[in-house]
């Protein structure tokens, strides 16, 4: 395993936002580094990289695609790249209602023309747009916008 740079400055930013959820997760991941450093008595920094083996070692990339193949077999998930993820999660902040801009932040596209073209809209947020839409002009209050001017000079 060699250890790289990222592709581009913004992949080296820090003070990701993470729920509180998985701030637990992590810690409790962090404990048990903590026990198993003890337990296996030895030197290596745990805080230099955020998920090891037991022994202190960077996670082995094949073992780690067989445990996410693992994964999407015991979910009954059809199979899919990991990377995936990062175009789900994506998708899954666009269907909460998250701006574009923070999804683009989030997963640190530097276009959001990137971000745009990685997400999926589900079509019941576009349904609703489109309702949102044919209310707002039925409702009376932008009615007027859709009957022909008949003040002069109305069309410039």
């Amino acid at each position: 395993m060699v250890e790289v740079d990222t592709k581009s400055k913004t992949g080296r930013r820090s003070g990701i936002p993470l729920g509180a959820i998985l701030v637990d997760q992590l810690r409790g991941w962090r404990e048990q580094q903590m026990k198993d450093r003890d337990t296996h008595g030895l030197s290596w920094d745990p805080e230099g990289l955020v998920f090891t083996t037991a022994q202190g070692n960077p996670l082995d990339s094949r073992r780690d695609h067989e445990r996410w193949e693992a994964l999407l077999v015991s979910a009954g998930v059809k199979d899919a790249r990991l990377h995936a993820a990062r175009h789900t999660a994506g998708s899954l902040m666009v269907a909460s209602g998250t701006d574009i801009s923070v999804v683009q932040e989030i997963l640190r596209h530097v276009d959001i023309r990137t971000t745009r073209r990685y997400v999926d809209v589900a079509n019941d947020l576009k349904r609703e747009a489109v309702e949102k839409i044919a209310s707002s002009l039925f409702d009376g209050a932008l009615m007027d916008l859709l009957k022909p001017s008949t003040a002069p000079n109305a069309h410039r």
